[in-house]
């Protein structure tokens, strides 16, 4: 009987692996969202990309207010950055939705989200050293040349 813990284990390897990515780059990845967004909206949809520019604009606030008072118990505790990212996507998707942008916005998500995936998954270590390849001799890197000098 056949097992197929080899193929289970590599694609749980898989899934971690895009996790970590989405982890690290879970910043850049909701920009390139946010700016193919934006993109979408700007022929037809002016007003709904200024109010979106105006979102952004209150979430750079938020998030500077927490980089200027970092111990804030207002800021760290009672206003947390879940309820404020959340009250964020609230508003600006009924915003999308009382404009009738969302085939933009759909449009935008379609060529956005297969870009991220594909990212996360195909991404390799930034490091060389941490994915297990040998670095290089300090001459130069051509190993053939460390016996050879006279």
């Amino acid at each position: 009987m056949a097992t197929y813990g080899g193929v289970l284990r590599r694609s749980a390897a898989v899934v971690e692996h895009a996790r970590d990515s989405a982890r690290s780059f879970r910043l850049h990845y909701a920009l390139l969202l946010w700016v193919l967004l934006l993109a979408s909206l700007f022929p037809r949809r002016r007003a709904t990309m200024l109010f979106l520019m105006a979102a952004s604009k209150l979430a750079l606030f938020y998030g500077a207010l927490l980089k200027a008072f970092p111990n804030s118990a207002l800021l760290r505790q009672i206003v947390d950055r879940r309820l404020v990212a959340a009250l964020l996507m609230a508003v600006v998707g009924a915003e999308i939705v009382m404009t009738s942008a969302v085939p933009q916005f759909l449009l935008a998500m379609a060529v956005g989200v297969p870009l991220v995936l594909l990212h996360a998954l195909f991404r390799t270590q930034d490091d060389p050293a941490a994915s297990g390849e040998e670095t290089t001799t300090g001459n130069g890197g051509d190993p053939g040349e460390e016996g050879d000098r006279r």
